[in-house]
């Protein structure tokens, strides 16, 4: 039986878009029960994936696609991405791929994805969702960090919350292979 195939994709360049290391290794090693686990990564996130695997407990491969076209075959393919706020939502998005994006400081009402078979996981603990608050300068220039405090709020989302999504999605989408001359039922 062949296992399906879950992207993890940790890396930003951005540091408030990053979910903790802890959080990655524990997610990485619960979901190696039931799926193969793959890492990507730009190769100037190298050493931030290198520090995950070295706290995660079952073998893992890594990942680094020479080029977009390469991540978004990459993405295409898999039967689901797990990321943070960078590219590869958008190319999730664009090739319908389901995925679950970990949201900070983020405004998702304009930089989020379209994809219905995306689960935004975005917290709002830390300073109520200030950081995201619209004004005439926050399409361009979306708040990146929480200017009132020093945490995050994608530091509160939990893995347990990932792994739910994660059942989620591919229970949908192994529902939708099932019933694919259904006309009109979607996920």
């Amino acid at each position: 039986i062949k296992k399906p195939v879950i992207l993890l994709h940790p890396f930003s360049e951005n540091p408030n878009h990053l979910w903790p290391v802890d959080n990655w290794a524990e997610l990485a090693d619960k979901l190696f029960e039931t799926y193969m686990v793959i890492f990507t990564s730009p190769e100037n996130g190298l050493n931030y994936i290198n520090h995950i695997l070295s706290k995660v407990n079952n073998k893992q491969d890594i990942i680094v696609p020479e080029t977009i076209n390469i991540l978004a075959a990459l993405i295409q393919y898999c039967d689901l991405l797990i990321s943070i706020d960078t590219s590869t939502v958008h190319i999730a998005s664009a090739t319908q791929t389901p995925s679950i994006i970990l949201y900070g400081p983020t405004i998702t009402k304009f930089w989020g994805p379209l994809n219905r078979n995306q689960i935004i996981l975005q917290k709002n603990v830390v300073c109520n969702g200030e950081c995201r608050r619209f004004d005439s300068n926050s399409i361009f220039f979306s708040r990146e960090k929480c200017n009132q405090y020093k945490d995050n709020c994608i530091n509160y989302i939990t893995v347990d919350e990932v792994i739910s999504a994660t059942n989620t999605l591919l229970q949908n989408k192994n529902e939708n292979k099932l019933g694919k001359n259904n006309c009109g039922k979607m996920g």
